[in-house]
């Protein structure tokens, strides 16, 4: 049961890291047109990382919403961002995101 525990911590981890860094490539195609094209596979991402989350039950049914085919980089960017930091609430300042995850599994998983 612990080790289920610390799996799913790691993959929520993972989870905020790739959203915080596909809103970092949005930010950079919009300045740079470094990634012109991008969206389709940004979009994608996103929506997969919802539905993952989905399932854990980790997102309230109707906070986030999927994103549609023609989302632009902004609205990408925005999207991922706020995900981010829904799966991040109540976490202090470190990379584990400790807090927040001993508000959704308890002190002793945090620990």
């Amino acid at each position: 049961m612990e080790e289920q525990k610390q799996e799913t911590q790691q993959e929520f981890r993972n989870l905020a890291h790739m959203l915080k860094h596909t809103a970092k490539i949005t930010e950079d195609e919009t300045l740079t047109k470094a990634f012109s094209g991008g969206e389709t596979r940004c979009i994608t991402q996103f929506n997969n990382a919802l539905a993952h989350l989905r399932k854990f039950n980790a997102v309230p049914d109707g906070l986030f919403d999927e994103l549609h085919a023609e989302a632009s980089f902004s609205q990408v960017g925005i999207a991922c961002h706020q995900l981010a930091a829904y799966l991040n609430k109540g976490a202090d300042t470190t990379e584990d995101s400790k807090g927040w995850f001993a508000s959704f599994f308890g002190e002793q998983a945090a620990s």
